[in-house]
């Protein structure tokens, strides 16, 4: 084999390598059979192996520093993010105060109606229970004031039984958003975790 016909080859088995790549091996090869010498050139083409072994330890070097280029530069700069962390950190730290105050008033905000439907269940069934305990002691004292309690009693009966339903209305009515933002939240973090 001569040194045109090793070049030659090892120039074929290096295309897809990018450019300064595939100068860089084959200047190395002209270098190496330079310094041997026509007299040495066989033991220099042992030394290097078939051209095509030789690109295919170039290709296997290059792969591996380009996974390590990628490993590097996926690894986070925590010093940099420390100090730039301290340094903003007059911005930040009002700005994250004021943002779990709001999340917490949003969070009031969202919860209020549950709330006060759930206090007026618990009024309106109180008093119902109480107007029936004494709807049952005045029978036996005067039946006007007996059906007044009773009357008072299937009053707030109804209107425990329409603040149930207001209930079952507004959970109908949020769960299916609040599920769908439960969702979104998730995606949007295992889309961050995959990109990390």
């Amino acid at each position: 084999m001569t040194r045109q016909i090793y070049l030659h080859r090892l120039k074929e088995a290096l295309e897809g390598l990018p450019r300064e790549e595939q100068e860089s091996a084959m200047r190395y090869c002209e270098e190496y059979f330079d310094e041997a010498g026509e007299d040495q050139f066989d033991q220099a083409v042992r030394d290097l192996g078939s051209p095509e072994a030789f690109a295919k330890g170039i290709r296997s070097s290059y792969n591996s520093r380009i996974n390590a280029d990628q490993q590097e530069a996926k690894k986070w700069p925590w010093p940099q993010i420390l100090c730039l962390a301290l340094v903003a950190s007059p911005i930040w730290v009002p700005l994250a105060i004021v943002i779990v105050i709001l999340l917490i008033i949003f969070g009031f905000l969202l919860f209020l109606p549950f709330m006060v439907i759930l206090l007026l269940l618990f009024l309106f069934f109180g008093l119902a229970g109480s107007l029936l305990v004494s709807a049952v002691r005045m029978i036996f004292v005067s039946w006007a004031s007996a059906g007044l309690a009773l009357g008072g009693m299937l009053i707030c009966a109804a209107l425990f039984l329409v603040c149930l339903c207001g209930l079952i209305a507004l959970v109908k009515k949020v769960w299916p958003w609040a599920r769908e933002k439960a969702q979104e939240g998730v995606e949007w973090i295992r889309e961050r975790r995959n990109q990390a």
